[in-house]
């Protein structure tokens, strides 16, 4: 018996087919059946109708001063080829390709705090007593005062399970709270503050 899969087929423009509203009308499932950049819907619930940008807080122009502590923006989750969300870290072949967990970093911000390509260091944020371990990938194009730190990570061939589970997983470093946004929620698991420090 074989293993198959079930694939819708591919219909373009579905908007002109009626295919998208539940009325059989042609357009998009707006109440103008247009695409709103304007959103009506929302503001049928008393928010803004356009996108607005906040800047989130703490942030280096919300809050100048506590920037100053914590200097560089933290983007958590990218990825590497080898893994899937942290699958395939226990592989030998793969971790061979892809060793450590890194914290990417501009050549001028590793040149001010004294760091080389390779070196360990502790990331830490605000209001988290715990810091995560990653060693130090210089990253060419990216800003000065953003840091990138892979997302998934876990050390399973630690013995410890503390250390093996929380020593390099960025999520330590995140936040539980999904209320940024009033409208759609959201976490701020990609926007932190931290600083960083020689391990």
């Amino acid at each position: 018996m074989g293993v198959g899969y079930v694939v819708n087929p591919y219909i373009e423009r579905k908007y002109e087919k009626g295919m998208l509203r539940p009325d059989g009308k042609e357009g998009f499932n707006t109440p103008s059946g247009k695409v709103e950049l304007y959103s009506t819907i929302l503001e049928g619930h008393g928010y803004g109708p356009l996108p607005v940008h906040r800047e989130p807080s703490p942030g280096p122009y919300a809050t100048p001063d506590f920037f100053k502590e914590y200097s560089f923006i933290l983007i958590t989750g990218t990825r590497s080829l080898p893994f899937y969300h942290g699958l395939g870290l226990q592989i030998d072949k793969f971790r061979r390709l892809h060793p450590h967990p890194l914290i990417e970093i501009s050549p001028d911000a590793a040149s001010a705090l004294g760091l080389q390509e390779g070196d360990w260091v502790i990331l830490e944020v605000p209001d988290r007593d715990e810091g995560v371990k990653r060693k130090v990938h210089i990253s060419p194009g990216l800003h000065d005062r953003v840091v990138c730190a892979e997302g998934h990570w876990y050390l399973p061939e630690e013995p410890d399970q503390q250390r093996r589970l929380w020593e390099a997983n960025v999520n330590v470093l995140t936040s539980l709270r999904d209320d940024f946004d009033p409208v759609i929620g959201g976490s701020g698991c990609r926007r932190l503050l931290c600083r960083i420090r020689k391990a």
